[in-house]
């Protein structure tokens, strides 16, 4: 039998109603975004501030080769981002439909799943990494030549692979909070990860610690603190806490079908749109790239801080469309694509004014870049950004195969059309092959998609 949905007193009381009249649920589903997307924006801005304070700190501290070989150990951290499969993104979209539903043992039973199976490849990257890591010159490899970066190289990789196995398995309460449409827990956790990993740093510099240990408390200090709220998390709603007799072969499977499209999806968008400094190095030499990366990292500004606001609508329109709320859904997603397009326009065209004395002050000279160029990076990031809520609208739908479709064609078009270009029209081409291809192989097919789904619902997106 079912267990019956019996959300806590927090979830009426801080969060709005998750049950009710449908009016009811509408206003707790805004409260809720609204209430995510704020506190995962000042997140980011922790994280930003952090940054900065920690990078002048620790160049001072380490020197260039020790701060070079930091950087490009915990670095490895995004590339390390596809290790879960997908099941991170695929526990996030199978929590917010059980929660539609209303069935707890159902997303009790995908949180002890995803468990298991998180815990087993980390597991299996332990082993893999530590039964290569005495054959493995790690020296020669990073290419260090003075005595005590040699000698810290080795042991700073361990601690970092150890600290990144340990946090696969602790990311599940992030994702379940998410689905659960209480993101503004996991982005406040997010901030004391941050100012924690700040303090960490800080006395680990005031002790004159080694390489490896500084290591640890920038990886590591994130991992102790999901720690901590997985078990005040599981604590307070145990309704919800993972058990290994609860894991259902069924559901892993469920998972791993869902994640592995994810993972495609991930895939896909990273190499298309984060592959331009690679081409333009190959093919314009690499003294064109910071002509490029440096006003994109600028405008993509834009596009990270609409994502940011956008994200907490996936597990929203999830919960929604298995109610049966398609109206709320509607109008979410409309008032979103015009919101982000507003914000991402005014800021945008700010940033295109502004480019150069900009530029200037943030590197402290000026770039030669092209306006056809500044105007390029600024029309993609108005434009990725204006397709956020859509993505987040597929992704409630359980549309993923659809986004990987027009995920690979945008980026053979994109790629084929930047390489073919590129040599002959320069630099300034590269964000209006990325706009062009979007908008033919991704945009147009979305607005179809859209349309002809919620029309079999009797109703229109637009």
């Amino acid at each position: 039998m079912r267990e019956a949905f019996r959300p806590r007193a927090w979830a009426g009381s801080i969060t709005g109603p998750m049950t009710g009249s449908e009016e009811e649920r509408a206003k707790g589903r805004n409260f809720r975004i609204l209430a995510a997307s704020v506190v995962s924006i000042l997140a980011k801005v922790v994280a930003v501030g952090t940054t900065l304070i920690t990078v002048p700190l620790t160049l001072h501290y380490l020197g260039t080769e020790r701060y070079g070989l930091w950087m490009t150990v915990t670095t490895f951290t995004a590339m390390l981002t596809f290790a879960d499969l997908g099941l991170g993104s695929g526990l996030l979209s199978a929590v917010s439909r059980a929660h539609g539903r209303e069935d707890v043992a159902e997303i009790r039973g995908y949180i002890s799943s995803a468990v298991v199976m998180l815990t087993g490849i980390a597991i299996a990257l332990l082993a893999i990494f530590f039964s290569a890591y005495a054959s493995i010159s790690w020296a020669s490899f990073f290419n260090v030549k003075s005595a005590e970066a040699s000698s810290e190289a080795g042991p700073s990789v361990a601690v970092f692979v150890i600290c990144f196995g340990a946090s696969l398995p602790v990311t599940v309460v992030q994702r379940v909070q998410m689905g659960l449409q209480l993101g503004f827990i996991a982005s406040f956790w997010q901030c004391v990860s941050s100012l924690a990993t700040l303090l960490s740093v800080l006395v680990a510099i005031y002790l004159r610690a080694d390489l490896p240990v500084l290591v640890a408390a920038l990886v590591g200090t994130p991992v102790f603190v999901g720690f901590i709220n997985t078990i005040l998390f599981f604590l307070k709603n145990s309704e919800f806490s993972p058990a290994l007799k609860l894991f259902s072969k069924t559901q892993c499977r469920q998972l791993f079908s869902i994640g592995f499209l994810f993972l495609i999806l991930q895939v896909s968008v990273s190499a298309t749109f984060l592959s331009d400094n690679f081409v333009i190095a190959r093919l314009l030499g690499s003294d064109n790239v910071a002509s490029f990366s440096i006003p994109d990292r600028m405008f993509s500004t834009a596009s990270i801080l609409v994502s940011l606001a956008a994200l907490p609508l996936w597990p929203a329109f999830g919960e929604a469309m298995v109610r049966g709320d398609h109206a709320w859904a509607k109008r979410a997603l409309r008032r979103a694509t015009w919101a982000s397009l507003a914000f991402s326009g005014v800021m945008c065209s700010l940033l295109l004014l502004l480019a150069h004395p900009l530029v200037r002050l943030w590197i402290g000279k000026d770039l030669d870049v092209p306006f056809a160029l500044l105007a390029g990076l600024a029309l993609w990031r108005v434009v990725d950004s204006t397709a956020s809520a859509a993505a987040m609208y597929l992704n409630g739908m359980h549309a993923i195969g659809f986004q990987v479709t027009i995920a690979i064609a945008t980026g053979i078009v994109s790629l084929a059309s930047k390489i073919l270009l590129i040599p002959h029209l320069g630099l300034a081409v590269t964000p209006w092959c990325t706009v062009i291809a979007y908008i033919a192989f991704a945009g147009i097919p979305t607005l179809v998609y859209l349309r002809r789904n919620t029309e079999r619902r009797q109703s229109n997106v637009f």
